[in-house]
């Protein structure tokens, strides 16, 4: 007879959640709002083909509506938590440091470019994201080369106990 599985949260992605989420995305949240507000007046006003992005996907999205960017964003969302948290430490860990990054890099560009003070907001930015991308990164940095998933460090380290 068949017996039913039911999956519920592993407590270690519980435990994970806050360090290599969190910070992924708001920046990603912030992307996706720099991204609208900069849009020329034109694209609000119907004319699609005034879109500014460089993102392949983001701009296929964005041509045909600017609401598509939200399905698109939660996508984002499922693919890079797969990434991060199903494969080897070795790919998770990667595809965090670059899903971090690339959103840095995406902002930045956003506000140097449009932003009459962007020199000074991207340096803010920086100053402020990549401590806590480290702090938040660091304790992970043992499992760098890893062959397992990502474990919290907590779990991840040896314990000895005594009877």
């Amino acid at each position: 007879m068949p017996t039913l599985i039911v999956m519920s949260t592993p407590p270690r992605l519980r435990q994970l959640w806050p360090r290599l989420i969190v910070l992924p995305f708001v920046l990603s949240l912030m992307d996706a709002a720099v991204t609208l507000h900069y849009q020329p007046p034109g694209y609000w006003s119907g004319d699609r083909s005034q879109l500014i992005e460089a993102n392949p996907l983001a701009w296929i999205a964005l041509r045909l509506h600017p609401a598509l960017l939200i399905p698109g964003c939660i996508g984002w969302y499922v693919l890079f938590f797969f990434l991060i948290f199903y494969p080897p430490a070795w790919i998770g860990l990667r595809c965090h440091v670059v899903w971090v990054l690339s959103h840095l890099v995406a902002i930045a560009g956003w506000l140097l470019r449009y932003h009459p003070h962007g020199l000074a907001l991207t340096a803010l930015l920086y100053l402020f994201a990549v401590p806590v991308a480290t702090w938040m990164f660091l304790p992970f940095r043992p499992q760098w080369n890893s062959r397992s998933p990502v474990v919290p460090p907590e779990s991840g380290s040896a314990t000895c106990s005594t009877a």
